[in-house]
């Protein structure tokens, strides 16, 4: 039996890994704590999990295997040391980290195989088919990706929400929420290295509502041309679009979305059909896959002492792309 312990009782982790958690077999929620009692009281007494209040973390780290860290990011490092002294493994919510030597420090501190960082969007079907057409070449090399999350959206979550304080959140648009994007492409084209080159963006309270971006991977192909625009001032249509030297494709970025061959000339789009008879592991098409096989795959890294694509170490890029950009915005 694997035994869990819960810092933090918010949404995601009321309507995402409790769910999936209580799902898998030999996996016990042993406790959930949060600052916020009201909030942790209700979600424990409908899920049925013991609450414990945040003074007694220490002494409930050491009843559990593994404990998910699911607060904002400003308020992690106590809990991080308590749980790297114990010994015991950890799953850390996006965003992992703020900067590369964070996000370093943070990994030296446990063993690879104790330690995940939850990208779990790189188990989607159509990011597992786009990182197999660029393995495969069958569309020749990828020369250029755009990028475009843009839809109007100024809710904070009011004045106690910690999106709308920079020390909690780490940011804004691009460290809460486009992160995912930028580490699917991360883990998609696999670059040894990326470059920014220039970075704009639109900032209010220590915080990024509107950028734009242009950077280089560098793979052992060639550069990669990354163009980025996320913004919540104003509504475009989104996707990425994905240029390689003999054709282009374009998706949606949810889990079910098609990927579709792009005609050059008159823009017609074909659906490409995706093969579900592969291995479950890249054919989740849905939001709630995807944290089930994420979890099943590190727990299966953390009982064999491997490492994944669930292992924060394969995600330090994207830690450091992000890095760059806020380097050039907040200059």
């Amino acid at each position: 039996m694997i035994k869990i312990g819960i810092i933090g009782a918010g949404s995601i982790v009321e309507n995402s890994h409790i769910p999936v958690l209580k799902s898998i077999a030999k996996v016990q929620i042993t406790w959930i704590s949060d600052i916020n009692e009201l909030v942790l009281r209700k979600v424990a007494a409908v899920n049925k999990i013991r609450y414990i209040k945040p003074d007694l973390i220490h002494s409930g780290i050491k009843e559990v295997d593994i404990v998910l860290l699911a607060i904002p990011i400003g308020v992690r490092d106590k809990y991080i040391n308590i749980i790297a002294d114990e010994g015991k493994a950890i799953y850390i919510e996006k965003p992992f980290a703020r900067n590369q030597l964070e996000h370093e420090k943070i990994c030296s501190m446990f063993p690879f195989h104790k330690i995940a960082c939850g990208f779990q969007r790189r188990t989607y079907v159509n990011i597992s088919l786009i990182r197999n057409i660029i393995q495969s070449k069958i569309f020749g090399d990828l020369l250029q990706v755009n990028l475009v999350e843009c839809s109007y959206n100024l809710k904070s979550g009011g004045s106690n929400s910690f999106f709308s304080n920079s020390e909690l959140s780490g940011g804004g648009i691009l460290i809460e929420s486009a992160i995912h994007s930028l580490d699917q492409l991360v883990y998609s084209i696999e670059p040894n290295e990326i470059i920014v080159h220039k970075s704009d963006g639109i900032l209010a309270n220590g915080q990024e509502y509107h950028l734009s971006s242009f950077a280089d991977m560098i793979t052992d192909y060639g550069n990669v041309r990354i163009n980025l625009a996320i913004s919540r001032l104003y509504n475009q249509p989104s996707g990425i679009t994905f240029e390689f030297e003999h054709a282009t494709l374009h998706m949606i970025n949810k889990p079910s979305s098609n990927i579709y061959l792009v005609d050059k000339n008159s823009r017609n789009k074909t659906a490409i059909k995706i093969d579900y008879s592969q291995p479950f592991n890249i054919c989740v098409d849905t939001s709630d896959k995807a944290f089930f096989v994420f979890w099943k795959l590190f727990f299966d890294a953390y009982l064999t002492k491997t490492i994944n694509l669930t292992s924060a170490v394969t995600s330090a890029l994207t830690t450091i792309w992000v890095e760059k950009i806020y380097r050039d915005i907040y200059k």
